[in-house]
């Protein structure tokens, strides 16, 4: 027979939920709500660009991702602009 100690016990550390992490869950929940929703076509004329019969989910989609890539591009370099003024 194994005994235990208490010291060999040890407690499950709390897995809390970030705010950023709540927020993600919302946006993709909000995100597939708005594709079920958005089943209708559209066409897009962007500069020199032009598409026809594009779903609407698809181009809130794309809208999504470039905004998310344009953020963390923009982050990176404000930060390292910071980094620059400090030195």
């Amino acid at each position: 027979m194994v005994h235990m100690n208490n010291k060999d016990i040890q407690p499950k550390p709390e897995s809390k939920l970030s705010p950023a992490g709540v927020g993600a869950i919302i946006t993709v929940v909000f995100l597939l709500l708005m594709i079920i929703a958005n089943t209708k076509r559209t066409e897009v004329n962007f500069i020199v660009y032009k598409a026809t019969d594009i779903p609407v989910w698809w181009l809130m989609v794309v809208v999504v991702a470039l905004t998310l890539i344009v953020e963390r591009l923009v982050g990176i370099a404000w930060r390292r602009s910071k980094r620059k003024k400090d030195d």
